[in-house]
């Protein structure tokens, strides 16, 4: 059990280091976790009338570029866009 998950990721990726290619079975490998924050359950996107949403990779890459239009949000793996405030 790692304190910090800076520790957790970079333990993970020594001992993963060249796992893909000595082809060692994706259940062999290590992997650091964490809880995920309120905004990474959402897929972020930018609505302009008449173009539809553009996505970004993230809410703060999304607030960037709103300009005239209406940032807008959906569930991982919904196709239902709603106005995000």
């Amino acid at each position: 059990m790692y304190d910090f998950l800076e520790t957790a990721v970079s333990a993970a990726d020594e001992a993963n280091a060249d796992a893909e290619e000595a082809k060692v079975p994706v259940s062999y490998r290590v992997y650091g976790m964490r809880a995920l924050e309120e905004t990474e359950l959402w897929d972020w996107g930018v609505r302009r009338n008449g173009f539809p949403v553009m996505a970004y990779v993230h809410e703060r890459a999304a607030r960037n570029c709103v300009g005239s239009g209406v940032l807008v949000r959906r569930r991982k793996g919904s196709d239902l866009w709603e106005a995000a405030s």
